[in-house]
């Protein structure tokens, strides 16, 4: 998905959209992204970072929350393949 201009900001708050979702925050190219919990606190996250990791992103996740750091030399083409990565995967779940 292009955004047009470099916005990381912008790309990580398209992702609102996905019923999963309930909170995004972010400033820069730093953010997190909170999921609806399943029966116990930390279980969907954890399954988050499976999926992402088995998809080719590796994010730290604390509880239901999925803490985004890019490295602060990423391209528009990284942000991008990350954001449509985490758009797949939030969608599959």
């Amino acid at each position: 998905m292009r955004l047009g201009p470099f916005r990381p900001y912008r790309a990580l708050f398209s992702l609102r959209d996905i019923p999963i979702v309930t909170d995004i925050r972010g400033y820069g190219m730093m953010g997190e992204i909170d999921v609806t919990p399943l029966t116990t606190a930390g279980a969907r996250g954890h399954q988050l970072r499976k999926r992402l990791f088995d998809n080719g992103l590796h994010v730290k996740t604390t509880g239901d929350a999925a803490l985004l750091a890019p490295q602060f030399l990423a391209t528009t083409d990284q942000i991008d393949q990350m954001i449509d990565i985490l758009r797949t995967t939030l969608s599959q779940i």
